[in-house]
C-alpha cells in the first residue's frame, strides 16, 4: 500500500495564492528539488533508450553513463540502478481533461482569470481552476490516468501538472479551496513522483490509493478507503489506515480525531443484466446506518446520478442501454464510509407497437385526427409517422417522442389518402417499427354564405361567396324551410344565378360547394325569398 502523509507547515512558494497555510513534505525528495533520481533498469533498456525516454534535448546517453561512472556501451543489468540528476530530466506540461460534467460547472483560465462553462473534453492547464454549483459534478482525468471526482459546491485549482521524461515521474499539485473531492490515484512505476492536494488546514500527498478529502470552515476531513495516510502536524504525525477517517481542526495545537468509517452496506439484489426498467436494488444495511450515498456511473466513467437514499432499497429508471457501475456507501456524521459496488448492463429491446386508431381503410373527417396505439415493450417512447403511401418513401408528418399511447399532429392534413405507423425506442439505441395502416381523410369545404338575393318582378338574382377548393356549387330551392318540397335542385359553376319564380310566393334557398371524394361539404345558411 502507498503511504501518504498529511501535515501542517508554512506554504511553499509554488503554491498559488489562497492555498492556505499548509504543506506536506514527501520522501523521497520531490522531483523539483536538486539532487539525483534513482532509475531502476528494466529488461531491454539501453543507454540510448533510457536517454530518449528521460532526458532533455541538451543531455545525452554518454553524459548519463559518464555521470554513473560507466562507458557509453556498458551492459545494463535489469534490476540495477542509475542515478539521474533531476535537472537533466525532460519536463513536459501535461494538462488534465474533463471527462464527465453534469449540472453546472465552470473553469477559470490562468492567467486571464476568465470564467466559462466547463464541458466534457476541456483541457485544464497549470493555474486553471474548476468550480461546481450546488447541482454540479465534474470528473477530471490526469495524464497518468488518475481521476478526481469534484462534488457539488467545490473549488479546485491546479498548481502544477508536470511529467518528467516519458512517464518516469509526475509532479501534480492542487489546491482544494472549498468542498469535497474523491480521488483514485494511479501508482507509478518509479519512486519520486509527487501528488499533493492542499487544503486550508492540511495537505494530502499520495501515490496509488483511494481517499476522500473535504475542506470545511472548521477543518479538514480525510476518509481513507485504500492505502495508508500519515496525518497530523509536522511535529506529530500518525498513520491513518484504510477504513478510518481523520479530522483536523485548523486551531494551533489541535490533534486529529480518528474514528472508524461506517462499515459498507452489502448489496443483496440487482441483476447483472436487465431487460426491463426500473432496476430494483436492495442491500443489507450495517447496524446503526440509516443513510447511504448512491453514485451511478457509465462504464466510461461518465457520472449518471448521485443521491442520498434511506432504507435498504432503491430503483433506477430512465437508463439508456450500456454498462454501469453502482457505488453504494454508508453515511454517518457527514462521513462517507465503506462502499459496495454492483456492475450491471442494461439491454432493453424495443418492440413494435400495436396500432389502434385510425383503423385500416378508415375514412376520417378531422384534419388533425388522433392516433392511438398500444406499447408492447418496457420504458418505451413512441412517435407517429405519416406518409402518402405505404412504402413511406417520404414522411410528410411526425409527432414528438412521448411515453404515452396517443398523439395528434401539430399541423392539419389536407384531404386525401394517408398511411401511418408508430416507431418505438428504448434504451437510447434500440428501435422498432409497427405495421402500417392506411386511411382516407375526407376533409370538408367551408360552408357557402349567400351574399344577397335581389328580386325584380318575378326574377331573382342570387349571389354567394366563393369557396376555396370547390369545383362547383349545388343549389336547392324549396317551398319550405325543411326542404321537403324542393322546387329546383341544380349544379352551377359560377357564384351567381338568375331564376324566374312565381309571383306572390315565398321560397327558401341554400347552396353548398362541390369537390371530389373524399372531400365533403355541408349546406350553408338558408335564405328566404319573397317574390312580390
Amino acid at each position: 500500500m502507498a503511504a501518504v502523509m498529511l501535515c501542517t507547515m508554512p506554504a511553499s512558494a509554488d503554491v498559488a495564492r489562497g492555498s492556505g497555510n499548509a504543506e506536506l513534505t514527501l520522501a523521497p525528495a520531490p522531483a523539483d528539488s536538486d539532487g539525483d533520481w534513482t532509475y531502476t533498469i528494466k529488461p531491454d533498456d539501453t543507454p540510448a533508450t533510457i536517454a530518449e525516454r528521460l532526458l532533455s534535448d541538451n543531455r545525452s546517453a554518454s553524459q548519463l553513463m559518464g555521470y554513473n561512472g560507466r562507458t557509453r556501451d556498458a551492459a545494463l543489468e535489469p534490476g540495477n540502478t542509475l542515478q539521474v540528476p533531476v535537472p537533466w530530466l525532460e519536463r513536459r506540461p501535461r494538462p488534465a481533461e474533463a471527462v464527465a460534467v453534469r449540472g453546472q460547472a465552470w473553469r477559470t483560465t490562468h492567467p486571464e482569470g476568465t470564467r466559462s462553462l466547463l464541458n466534457e473534453g476541456d483541457q485544464l492547464n497549470v493555474g486553471d481552476g474548476v468550480r461546481t454549483a450546488s447541482n454540479g459534478y465534474a470528473r477530471i482525468r490526469l495524464a497518468d490516468g488518475s481521476t478526481l471526482s469534484i462534488e457539488p459546491d467545490s473549488r479546485l485549482q491546479f498548481n502544477r501538472l508536470t511529467q518528467y521524461g516519458r512517464g518516469a515521474m509526475a509532479d501534480t499539485r492542487m489546491n482544494l479551496e472549498q468542498g469535497r473531492i474523491e480521488t483514485h490515484v494511479e501508482p507509478t512505476e518509479e519512486d519520486g513522483s509527487r501528488f499533493e492536494i492542499h487544503t486550508p488546514s492540511a495537505v494530502a500527498a499520495v501515490r496509488g490509493t483511494r481517499f476522500g478529502l473535504e475542506t470545511r470552515e472548521d477543518g479538514t476531513l480525510l476518509e481513507v478507503r485504500e492505502g495508508e495516510v500519515w496525518f497530523g502536524t509536522r511535529q506529530d504525525t500518525q498513520p491513518i489506515r484504510e477504513g478510518y477517517s481523520a479530522y483536523l481542526s485548523p486551531d494551533p495545537g489541535s490533534d486529529p480525531v480518528i474514528r472508524p468509517l461506517p462499515p459498507a452496506p452489502r448489496i443483496t439484489s440487482g441483476a447483472n443484466a436487465a431487460q426491463q426498467l426500473p432496476v430494483q436494488i436492495a442491500w443489507q444495511a450495517p447496524e446503526g446506518v440509516k443513510h447511504f450515498q448512491l453514485d451511478l456511473f457509465r462504464n466510461n466513467g461518465d457520472w449518471v446520478k448521485s443521491e442520498t437514499v434511506t432504507g435498504n432499497s432503491d430503483s433506477l429508471a430512465g437508463l439508456a442501454n450500456g454498462d454501469y457501475q453502482l457505488q453504494l456507501a454508508s453515511l454517518s456524521d457527514n462521513r462517507k464510509g465503506g462502499t459496495d459496488t454492483l456492475e450491471f448492463r442494461i439491454g432493453l429491446q424495443a418492440r413494435p407497437a400495436t396500432l389502434r386508431t385510425p383503423a385500416r381503410d378508415a375514412t376520417l373527417e378531422q384534419d388533425q385526427p388522433e392516433f392511438q396505439w398500444s406499447l408492447q415493450g418496457d420504458s418505451e417512447q413512441a412517435r407517429v409517422e405519416v406518409a402518402r403511401s405505404s412504402g413511406f418513401e417520404e414522411t410528410i408528418a411526425t409527432s414528438a417522442w412521448k411515453t404515452g399511447e396517443s398523439a395528434r399532429l401539430s399541423e392539419p392534413l389536407e384531404a386525401g389518402e394517408y398511411c401511418w405507423r408508430v416507431v418505438t425506442r428504448t434504451g437510447g439505441d434500440s428501435t422498432a417499427t409497427s405495421p402500417v395502416n392506411c386511411f382516407q381523410l375526407a376533409g370538408s369545404l367551408e360552408t357557402t354564405r349567400i351574399i344577397s338575393a335581389n328580386t325584380i318582378d318575378d326574377r331573382v338574382n342570387l349571389y354567394w361567396q366563393s369557396v376555396d377548393n370547390a369545383d362547383g356549387y349545388r343549389l336547392q330551392l324549396a317551398e319550405d324551410s325543411d326542404f321537403e318540397r324542393i322546387v329546383q335542385d341544380r349544379e352551377v359553376n359560377d357564384t351567381e344565378i338568375r331564376m324566374r319564380l312565381d309571383p306572390g310566393e315565398r321560397y327558401h334557398v341554400r347552396v353548398k360547394g362541390l369537390a371530389p371524394e373524399p372531400m365533403r361539404s355541408d349546406w350553408g345558411e338558408v335564405r328566404e325569398i319573397a317574390v312580390e
